[in-house]
């Protein structure tokens, strides 16, 4: 239930990076406009997530029954993972348009190496809640990118410059 609607919660910056991306190619200016469409997400991203952490408790259990109270606390843990997968696809349409770096498919097979490592430590004592909690890896994931992004806004910076 709770992984179910934080993939709902992950198309609005999907259709917003997909919509991104078309834009950035054209543009002469695509750290602006990648920069104002980060910004945007993030604005929306932590409204929603915001209003889902505030309505979840009563809302899961009252359309779902109360079986499903223990899910709050999943959802609640994914949170963290929704808020930036949605930032990272954003920003990884910027690293498309300038240029795929093959660094960002390290990123992620790094991630998947930190899910791992950290899904058996978390995930036997804490069970779906320690699987939720997972989805802090995005926060690192969308560190790495972020330093990406500046290092290719810069090369694309020089590059405009000379």
């Amino acid at each position: 239930m709770a992984a179910q609607i934080g993939d709902v919660m992950t198309t609005i910056p999907a259709a917003l990076a997909l919509v991104l991306f078309p834009a950035l190619v054209r543009s002469d200016r695509r750290r602006l406009v990648a920069r104002q469409a980060l910004v945007a997400a993030a604005g929306l991203q932590t409204a929603l997530c915001l209003l889902a952490a505030l309505v979840s408790p009563y809302l899961l259990p009252l359309l779902f029954g109360r079986e499903f109270s223990p899910s709050v606390p999943v959802f609640l843990w994914s949170l963290p993972g929704v808020f930036f997968l949605g930032l990272i696809s954003v920003a990884s349409q910027y690293l498309a348009a300038v240029g795929f770096p093959w660094s960002l498919v390290g990123l992620w097979a790094g991630a998947a190496a930190l899910v791992v490592a950290a899904s058996t430590v978390l995930i036997p004592p804490l069970g779906a809640v320690g699987a939720a909690a997972l989805s802090g890896t995005y926060v690192c994931l969308f560190a790495g990118v972020l330093v990406l992004v500046r290092r290719k806004a810069r090369a694309e910076a020089r590059l405009s410059s000379t």
